[in-house]
């Protein structure tokens, strides 16, 4: 097991995540006890697991779990345990491909127009705190106008973070100097 941890644990086609400490046995889900298996290895970590352990249901059950074919075929190796369970992911990715209206190019580009058409930041950009128009009020009484808050970021350094939070809150940042920020109105 030690071995195959360099995969990590993103899910990916082709693999299947285990439980080091099986779950059974209370593991726990993890990083430190996940291991990302191919379909075959996973298969003969549980026939391993299944043989060292004869007297326990929990991990022969998970065992009996990979092989239950409800047809009655028990002949089942990890070579053919890998084969079905690569066919049917690639099934599932055509079925989705296939029945997923976003795939297609004319819903992608129906739903970018619906989008831009209905965003509530195009019909009411008063309502948008960062796209505004603003003006910054200095903690030494000077004041001074930008276009929108990511030019006071890009201008004067002060983290958009710290900005947006400000804004909402009707507030200044005394760390960089800023008494407040006052939304203009654009007409």
């Amino acid at each position: 097991m030690d071995s195959r941890t360099f995969r990590g644990t993103k899910k990916e086609a082709g693999y299947e995540i285990h439980h080091i400490v099986p779950r059974c046995w209370d593991g726990e889900n993890e990083e430190h006890n996940l291991v990302k298996l191919t379909y075959r290895e996973h298969f003969l970590a549980h026939y391993l697991l299944a043989k060292a352990f004869p007297e326990d249901t929990g991990v022969n059950y998970a065992f009996l779990c990979m092989i239950r074919d409800p047809h009655g075929y028990r002949d089942f190796n990890s070579k053919m345990y890998s084969f079905v369970k690569n066919q049917f992911s690639n099934f599932q990715s055509k079925r989705f491909k296939e029945n997923n209206p976003m795939w297609k190019d004319s819903a992608k580009q129906m739903h970018s127009e619906r989008m831009k058409r209905d965003n509530p930041m195009t019909k009411e950009p008063w309502k948008n705190h960062t796209a505004s128009p603003i003006r910054v009020h200095y903690v030494d009484g000077t004041t001074e106008n930008f276009t929108h808050m990511k030019q006071i970021t890009e201008l004067k350094g002060i983290p958009y973070a710290t900005l947006k939070y400000a804004s909402r809150r009707n507030q200044g940042s005394p760390k960089w100097g800023i008494h407040k920020l006052e939304k203009l109105i654009c007409k």
